[in-house]
């Protein structure tokens, strides 16, 4: 199946959605307007994180301005997202949930912390003692007591930068995708919006997007960042045939069920 390429978000907002350019323009005016929470977010990204020369991790502001389009415009009702970070993304999905006065975000993050010793504890109580110490991790581990770029604050937890205000339409579940998606996929049996930004191996996204296609609804919606990084994103397209794929500016996917 043939895979849409577009740079600039009108028009990839466009051609996903089926929409007109002023509704779009409408619903990015929309997402501007909301300067209190946006000015809030970008000072305390700014505050910890440019400050210390810490880099984010986290989606582009047009990626941003993307994912609240598609939830303001489809009326998103049960969303998923994996790997929340600092909550940039969680952020501009609630605020398209918020003026809906629809719908609620659940997102999947892996916790973080800044010393060494918390990250092995965490590592144990996830991944067991074989996978802390297996081969492809223990690199990882040796990283834990060097390793000084953290996107998340000492004594914070995923999410840190949405604003309270938004929190009541948002949960958070910490753990790895692999173990935590298939339980909240039972619990929350039909979504149609959904976010992959976790671990972006092959493997991993294959899993995610896998488990996710048969409960998303009819006209649903799946976003994968960092889709350059591997073949995932098209060996699925050509796997499940959706109405539509398409990229944004080469690292950024979405097909719609």
């Amino acid at each position: 199946m043939k895979i849409e390429y577009f740079n600039d978000k009108v028009d990839f907002l466009k051609y996903l959605l089926d929409v007109s350019q002023s509704d779009i323009e409408i619903t990015v005016s929309a997402f501007l307007s909301h300067k209190n929470y946006l000015e809030t977010i970008h000072r305390n990204l700014s505050h910890y994180l440019e400050t210390k020369n810490i880099r984010s991790n986290r989606l582009t502001n047009e990626q941003g301005e993307i994912l609240y389009c598609t939830a303001k415009v489809m009326q998103a009702k049960n969303c998923i997202e994996t790997g929340a970070g600092t909550g940039f993304s969680s952020a501009c999905i609630l605020m398209a949930l918020e003026d809906n006065k629809l719908g609620k975000l659940c997102s999947i993050d892996y916790p973080n912390y800044q010393a060494p010793f918390k990250k092995i504890k965490r590592d144990l109580l996830y991944r067991g003692l074989g996978g802390t110490f297996s081969f492809s991790n223990i690199r990882h581990v040796c990283g834990y007591f060097f390793k000084k770029d953290y996107h998340i604050p000492n004594g914070f937890e995923s999410g840190w930068i949405i604003p309270e205000e938004l929190r009541s339409r948002w949960e958070l579940y910490p753990g790895l995708s692999c173990a935590v998606l298939p339980k909240l996929v039972k619990k929350i049996k039909t979504i149609n919006f959904f976010l992959h930004d976790s671990l972006h191996t092959k493997k991993n996204m294959l899993f995610e997007l896998r488990t996710i296609w048969p409960i998303l609804k009819e006209k649903g919606i799946i976003f994968v960042d960092n889709v350059n990084l591997n073949s995932a994103f098209e060996a699925f397209v050509n796997e499940i045939k959706p109405k539509r794929a398409v990229f944004f500016a080469t690292n950024f996917g979405a097909i719609l069920k």
